[in-house]
């Protein structure tokens, strides 16, 4: 329990000074990351500091050992050498280490062809660490139209049902799902305008934002009507379980918010015995891709991408991109239909 000031005085520097990790779900992360290494090095009698063998760094072998011995995937083990590879930048800076535990070679990439492709001057090249491993690119899991019938159908309790549906038809993440707040929710009948969506302002002073950025959302009529009636009827009985005022939407069987960070929801979607698989991000990968092909059909003043860019939250649109190469993949069939409240907001949203 005793603190190390090196790697104390990067997670300030990093998390706090320079503002770029602004989520604290984030801050753990990169605690974590470090503790993994550092512990490591402890158990094994290593000095972090010593780089002096460059055929077989410290971080080889820690690679190494987070693979064969520990079983972690690819993704993981590289998650977690970046943010080890940022510290020792940091270190360097700062005197501690006289050299870097890596080298930095050129590996060939796979050139974008989709709509930010004149964006692209690498060539097809960019240079990396040499201790991260290969990684294959991760397939982005979408449902197909009878699979989202399937699961709503499956769904007996009212209030599981009711954020799979705010998921399906808005793509919020996990945390944003779980923190939504009652406030955000109006009675549609005395509303003027669209009468297909409604826009909500997400602020991060109401609810857990990634980055803590605000953006809107727009939210079918229908899903409204259900949800102000959730309010109306039963959320009541539910909040009143513990006795205290509560103004998130969503609320456990003990009347208290759902924890954000934890795995209630997969584990209401694996008891439903499903052939297939459903998380929240998958939810959410299923909204964008479906919106975005219903958008790019009908006649928009607007660009379909930047739509879907904004209320997904994106910070870069090339993040957006990757559902054009979804598109491109399914099969006609599969795009043709989703949910009819969905097509119509999109209709709406056109027009």
């Amino acid at each position: 329990m005793v603190v190390l000031q090196e790697p104390f005085e990067f997670l300030v520097n990093e998390c706090i000074k320079r503002g770029r990790v602004k989520s604290e779900g984030s801050w753990d992360v990169y605690g974590s990351a470090l503790y993994d290494f550092l512990a490591f090095c402890h158990a094994n009698e290593l000095d972090w500091r010593d780089n002096s063998d460059r055929d077989n760094t410290i971080l080889s072998v820690y690679r190494d050992w987070s693979v064969k011995d520990c079983g972690l995937a690819t993704s993981t083990v590289n998650a977690r050498l970046r943010i080890v590879i940022k510290f020792y930048k940091f270190a360097l800076r700062k005197g501690w280490v006289n050299s870097l535990p890596y080298q930095i070679e050129e590996v060939k990439v796979p050139t974008s062809k989709g709509f930010l492709a004149h964006t692209d001057t690498s060539g097809g090249w960019k240079t990396t660490p040499d201790v991260l491993l290969s990684t294959q690119k991760t397939r982005i899991h979408v449902l197909t139209h009878g699979q989202v019938k399937e699961l709503l159908s499956s769904i007996k309790n009212t209030e599981h049902k009711l954020i799979t549906r705010l998921a399906l038809a808005t793509g919020l993440r996990k945390q944003e799902l779980l923190t939504f707040p009652t406030k955000y929710i109006v009675n549609p009948a005395g509303l003027s305008g669209s009468r297909f969506h409604v826009r909500i302002n997400l602020k991060p002073e109401d609810m857990i934002l990634k980055g803590s950025k605000p953006r809107g959302i727009d939210v079918p009529i229908s899903l409204m009507e259900d949800l102000w009636r959730y309010i109306q009827l039963e959320r009541g009985a539910r909040a009143s379980l513990s006795g205290e005022f509560q103004s998130i939407l969503f609320l456990n069987s003990e009347g208290l918010p759902w924890s954000s960070n934890g795995r209630g929801l997969n584990k209401i979607y694996n008891d439903l015995g499903l052939s297939f698989h459903v998380r929240p991000h998958i939810l959410r990968h299923t909204y964008a891709t479906h919106s975005l092909y219903l958008l790019r059909k009908l006649n928009c003043k607007f660009d379909p991408l930047m739509y879907i860019r904004d209320r997904m939250g994106h910070a870069s649109l090339s993040t957006t991109e990757k559902y054009l190469h979804v598109l491109d993949i399914l099969e006609s069939n599969v795009m043709d239909s989703y949910q009819s409240e969905l097509d119509e907001m999109c209709q709406g949203i056109a027009q």
